[in-house]
């Protein structure tokens, strides 16, 4: 995957954390199909795109807990 498009989806993955993100979605962002998005997103990231999203969302709120009362 091309660093900008890896960029892009990283950017709207932690825009919409909170959000129901699903793979079309992000494919759509990175402007390739499904299928071909899965897998360049994990050749690129070393982890499949939920899985990605769920350690995301993890580091937020580990943030959350970490800098409130």
């Amino acid at each position: 995957m091309a660093p900008r498009q890896l960029s892009s989806v990283c950017d709207y993955i932690e825009g919409h954390l909170a959000d129901k993100v699903e793979l079309d979605a992000l494919a759509a962002v990175a402007g390739l199909s499904a299928c071909h998005f899965a897998r360049a997103f994990r050749q690129s990231t070393g982890v499949p795109p939920h899985r990605y999203l769920m350690l995301r969302r993890i580091a937020a709120g580990e943030r959350l807990v970490m800098d409130t009362d």
